[in-house]
């Protein structure tokens, strides 16, 4: 079977997309004009895949010249290149107070009783990932609030793991930020020493 895989709007050309043949399970891409040639018999089915592109399955009724039109997934985003970057404090804490605008559903008022309701901000997707987005940032905030106390200074000077093993330890056995707000400077050694023994008879 030949054939020419197109995007079903605009009929452009899809280039490497993956074509299998469920029954054979032999595969081949689409070179840059979207066309392929695969070994195929009557009523086989084809799965084809491609980023960018909703997977879609066919069925064999052909064995001449097909084209297969795949429809676009407005969801799916190629970067070539990201770069991650760690958020300041200070960026972190306005990423915090701008989620939380956006977030809030409701007003209240100092004159009158009332609450106002913003049905948009409650249901609407806008609302909804920054208050999903609130939950993560503000979990990053007390681990870094955590992590200046529970630091790898602190546990180097307690335990002899090394620098690898001090990041797994920390990931593992980081405490409550209620601990850390409350506990003494020994008191936290004494955690730090008492986890130690747990990780290396765990390790």
């Amino acid at each position: 079977m030949k054939g020419i895989v197109m995007q079903l709007d605009n009929s452009k050309l899809i280039e490497n997309a993956h074509i299998k043949n469920l029954s054979t399970m032999a595969a081949v891409v689409t070179d840059a004009e979207g066309r392929f040639s695969l070994a195929t018999n009557l009523y086989d089915k084809l799965a084809i895949e491609v980023n960018g592109y909703y997977a879609d399955t066919i069925y064999v009724h052909d064995l001449g010249v097909n084209r297969i039109y795949l429809q676009p997934s407005n969801n799916s985003i190629i970067l070539d290149e990201v770069m991650v970057a760690r958020l300041s404090d200070s960026r972190l804490q306005a990423e915090i107070m701008r989620a939380e605008i956006q977030g809030k559903y409701f007003t209240g008022s100092n004159y009158k009783p009332r609450i106002y309701v913003s049905p948009s901000r409650l249901f609407g997707n806008e609302g909804k990932l920054a208050r999903k987005n609130i939950d993560v940032l503000r979990k990053e905030k007390d681990i870094r609030a955590i992590d200046l106390r529970f630091s790898n200074e602190l546990i180097r000077s307690v335990t002899p793991l090394s620098t690898e093993e001090i990041l797994l330890f920390r990931q593992k056995y980081r405490p409550s930020l209620s601990f850390i707000q409350t506990a003494t400077d020994s008191q936290l050694q004494i955690y730090i020493n008492d986890k130690y023994k747990l990780f290396k008879h765990n390790k």
